[in-house]
């Protein structure tokens, strides 16, 4: 009793003490370089670089993993709370920085954007060295254990060794994941995106555990009423820990905060610890703490000596704690019993809530054990009544819907084969209508169950119905168009149409009559097909305006327009002809008119034995065919009017090809001998060319040799009369050579010898040539030429330019003379030469322009000494320009100012030439082969 009587004041000694030693330790610490200014706030001595940078970023982002209670997370109202919050306010009233959280809830998001420095600072982050390329990192502030969490019905899971095999929910992205998975590669992950989301795959059971720190563990199993989980063992007790990560680039405010974090008192670290993490305990241990430990130490030694002494104390506690632990699973026992209850109304109200009917059977048996309120408004039947219902009193009966085929169907789905067909259904009013029904199989609570929808799809199969008579008509329609198409003879295109009208489309009876002409304006039936029974016998159908001319077909013909009659049994028009119709089975029919040329003369008559008659796109579909029938029966008339035609123009063509064919003999011979004619022609010219060719040869060598005192001194009359000779002798060569060339080209005996050549020599070749008629006349003769190398017939193409050269010498008196070359390009390597030769001569009028390229025309009349030529030099210029070249002569000139002739062409240009003429012409610059000559030659 004495031992019973001092305990309690020896533990309070010890008590009092630990607390004064702890106080007096915490006094004598330097827990942080803070110190407390004049109002009473906490002050951080900084360096001056920290208060420069303070005062240029008085705002910093910030991200609070929003899943990450009670560290951090979002609240209801959509705020961020937690401990690191908490922190975050008394760093920011020690700082003085305002701290704006960024919508960044989930970790992966925010970390993304944190190594993008979208966000400065992250609130909690684990220091990682694969992390120190982004951030910086303050002293950790934040102790975690890490907890096996699991189901209360999985008792083999009490270490870590135990999830080998199991899955095991992570959050992706934390820091425990890696060594986790490294250390146990058989664990299977279910990687999730929060805590909450992990504990809810546990609680549910798409995951045997999750790793989750024990302060967020315990605070989500609370707040969520997880009741079915519960904490299995410690993974690893106050390994983990969490700092502030800031951006790279600012570690000045890594500095700033990780001094603002040492200011922190521990009774404030405590304060907000006991608040958040319940019973997880405050990392550091402070000397009261331990004393405080060491005086329940010696409390117990001193209760244990006296324990023998208070057992039956002792017991009667244990039974009152036992009870407390009964009463509290009971209680919740009844909140998991309520939570079941609150999830089956909320069940059983989306049940009645669904828009399908929706039975549930025993998959064994195939009874009904529950249906929703649909089902009961759609069969029309009490709830009771259909649970005691069979399936055969739900269907119509008729096969294929009957018993045996629904349990077949049920069997199907029991077997786990999901099952979709359409089914027709009867109600309590014995209306049978169509549903379409799915069938799966499922498990409850354990128990195997076939889940039956039905929903009524009446109106589907009734458009459906629609769907397929207006395909089947459309099919009916395009056979009747094709018939139409490629009809040959009349009668056959009015049987082929009834024929498919009946056998396509279904109607019952149809018929073409043609209006006659008669006193009687009778109709004559002239094609017929389908069900008759000499019904059209006992028609005498006329058109005339009365009693058997006011039926569908009379008044179709008689107006021109389509006319219905959709009850044959009612309809007083149909009178005269209704015994007949009614007899055979006709309730319905439609008259339409054929009109040609705007002349109705017949009409197409169908009749059908169907209720519901025609309906409007019918009626519309049958109006546009007919329209085409008619179309197609004039075509055939036509046609028939063509063939006599065509048989007298046939008779025509055959006297005309006689004729043709004794002209084309008569021309056959004249030009045989024209053809000879021009042999003889062109022999002639080549014998005469050579014979005159040898001695002008003769007389132009012997006259340039005398005239150069090669055989001796002349004297100025004798050289003046040499030189007349030479002239004349070279002029008449030329003559000789151009007759001779205009002989080849039109001949066709004058060949393409393309060669490679460099223009611009060319060009000065021609100028030499052309120069030595200039005489003494005051002429400039200048060139613009690209020195590029390029393929095609040289000379030809010498011979072109020459003789434009010569033209423009012959035509101006003084002045100056351009060439001009230009290559165009039109494909990669193919382009277009223009060679254009400018002159300040005399010009040619608009009108001489058109005749200047005929052969023996001049612009001056013969015998004018001025202007000498024949008129054939520009005419062979043009013919090979065409015919040999594949070019073509431009010419552009102004009366009295002179004239521009262009030979424009095709050539080749080597590949390499083309590029450096590409690359120059980017650049703007001429080519450096681009001159212009010296001066005037005289």
């Amino acid at each position: 009793q004495r031992i019973l009587f001092y305990c309690p004041a020896i533990i309070l000694v010890l008590f009092v003490c630990g607390m004064f030693t702890s106080r007096a330790a915490t006094a004598h610490k330097d827990i942080s370089p803070a110190v407390v200014a004049e109002d009473g706030r906490v002050a951080i001595p900084l360096t001056p670089d920290e208060r420069a940078w303070l005062t240029g970023h008085r705002t910093v982002r910030v991200a609070f993993d929003g899943y990450f209670p009670p560290y951090s997370f979002l609240s209801d109202t959509g705020r961020y709370e937690g401990l690191a919050v908490d922190i975050f306010k008394i760093l920011a009233d020690r700082t003085g920085i305002t701290f704006v959280p960024l919508d960044k809830p989930l970790w992966k998001d925010l970390f993304a954007a944190a190594k993008r420095r979208e966000v400065d600072v992250v609130a909690t982050m684990g220091h990682r060295p694969e992390r120190e390329q982004w951030f910086v990192f303050t002293r950790p502030y934040i102790f975690k254990s890490m907890m096996i969490m699991t189901r209360k019905e999985i008792r083999d899971i009490s270490g870590p060794d135990d999830l080998a095999g199991r899955r095991v929910a992570l959050v992706q992205g934390y820091q425990y994941v890696r060594p986790l998975l490294a250390k146990y590669p058989t664990i299977i992950p279910v990687f999730v995106d929060s805590m909450l989301a992990a504990l809810n795959d546990v609680a549910i059971g798409r995951a045997d555990a999750a790793l989750i720190f024990l302060g967020a563990g315990y605070y989500l199993k609370n707040k969520y009423q997880l009741a079915n989980l519960r904490f299995a063992a410690v993974y690893e007790s106050k390994k983990y820990t969490d700092s502030i990560g800031v951006r790279g680039d600012w570690p000045l405010l890594a500095s700033i905060l990780d001094k603002a974090l040492a200011s922190i008192s521990e009774e404030q670290k405590n304060e907000i610890n006991r608040r958040w993490l319940g019973p997880e305990r405050v990392v550091g241990i402070s000397h009261r703490t331990v004393f405080i430990f060491l005086a329940v130490a010696v409390g117990i030694v001193l209760f244990l000596v006296a324990g023998f002494l208070l057992w039956s104390r002792t017991l009667r506690r244990q039974v009152m704690r036992k009870t407390e632990e009964l009463r509290r699973e009971l209680a919740e026992r009844r909140k998991v019993e309520r939570i079941l209850q609150e999830n089956e109304e909320r069940f059983r109200t989306i049940f009645n809530a669904v828009n399908d009917a929706i039975f549930i059977h025993d998959a064994e048996t195939g009874v009904i054990l529950d249906v929703n309120r649909k089902t009961c408004e759609m069969f029309k039947m009490p709830r009771q009544e259909i649970l005691s219902a069979d399936v055969v009193d739900l269907s119509s009966g008729k096969p294929p819907y009957t018993q045996e085929a629904a349990r077949d169907w049920m069997r199907k789905a029991a077997a786990g084969e999901l099952q979709i067909f359409e089914w027709q259904s009867k109600d309590a009013t014995g209306r049978v209508f169509w549903t379409e029904v799915n069938m799966r199989l499922a498990v409850i609570v354990g128990s195997r169950r076939i889940i039956v929808s039905a929903r009524e799809i009446g109106r589907y199969k009734q458009a459906q119905a629609q769907l397929l008579r207006a395909n089947r008509f459309l099919r009916t329609i395009n056979r009747c168009n094709e018939i139409i198409a490629n009809a040959v003879r009349e009668q056959q295109l009015l049987d082929d149409i009834c024929r498919t009208l009946i056998t396509s489309q279904g109607y019952r009876f149809s018929w073409i009559g043609y209006a006659e002409k008669n006193e009687g304006k009778t109709v004559r039936p002239m094609a017929q097909a389908g069900f008759e029974e000499g019904y059209l016998d006992t028609l005498e159908i006329t058109w005339e305006n009365r009693d058997r001319g006011k039926g569908p077909t009379g008044t179709a013909i008689r107006t021109g327009k389509p006319v219905l009659c959709r009850n044959i049994a009612t309809d007083p028009k149909f009178a005269p002809w209704r015994d007949e119709a009614l007899k055979r089975g006709y309730t319905a029919s439609i008259a339409l008119p054929l009109i040609l040329d705007h002349h109705v003369f017949g009409a197409l008559s169908i009749y059908v034995g169907d209720p519901g008659g025609f309906d409007d796109k019918e009626v519309e579909m049958l109006v546009n065919m007919t329209e085409s029938l008619s179309f197609g029966i004039g075509s055939l008339r036509t046609r028939v009017d063509l063939d006599s035609v065509i048989s007298e123009l046939e008779q025509h063509r055959l006297h005309l090809e006689e004729l043709v064919a004794e002209r084309t003999r008569e021309l056959e011979a004249a030009n045989f001998r024209l053809k000879e004619i021009d042999r003889l022609k062109s022999l002639f010219i080549a014998s005469m060319s050579h014979e005159l060719r040898t001695p002008l040869n003769s007389i132009i060598g012997f006259s340039s040799i005398l005239k150069e005192e090669w055989l001796g001194p002349v004297n100025a009359e004798q050289k003046e009369n040499l030189a007349i000779i030479l002239n004349s002798g070279k002029y008449l060569l030329a003559l000789i050579n151009d007759v001779i060339d205009i002989t080849k080209v039109e001949a066709g005996m004058m060949e393409s010898m393309p060669t490679s050549f460099v223009l611009q020599e060319l060009v000065v070749e021609a100028r030499k040539i052309a120069q030595v008629d200039i005489g003494n006349r005051s002429i400039a003769i200048t060139e613009e030429i690209p020195a590029l190398t390029m393929h095609t017939d040289r000379r030809r193409l010498l011979q072109c330019l020459v003789n434009l050269l010569s033209n423009a010498i012959k035509f101006t008196n003084q002045g100056k003379i351009t060439i001009i070359g230009v290559v165009t390009g039109e494909k990669e390597q193919e382009q277009i030469l223009e060679i254009q030769v400018h002159d300040t001569g005399i010009g040619i009028t608009e009108s001489d322009i058109a005749t200047l390229f005929k052969p023996f025309v001049r612009l001056h009349p013969p015998g004018d000494a001025t202007y000498p030529g024949t008129g054939l030099g520009l005419y062979l210029t043009d013919k090979i320009m065409r015919e040999i070249l594949a070019g073509e002569v431009l010419v552009n000139s102004v009366p009295g100012r002179g004239s521009i002739f262009t030979l424009r062409l095709p050539v080749t240009l080597p590949r390499t030439e083309n590029e450096q003429r590409t690359k120059e012409d980017e650049h703007g610059k001429k080519s450096p082969g681009q001159y212009r000559s010296g001066p005037p030659a005289q």
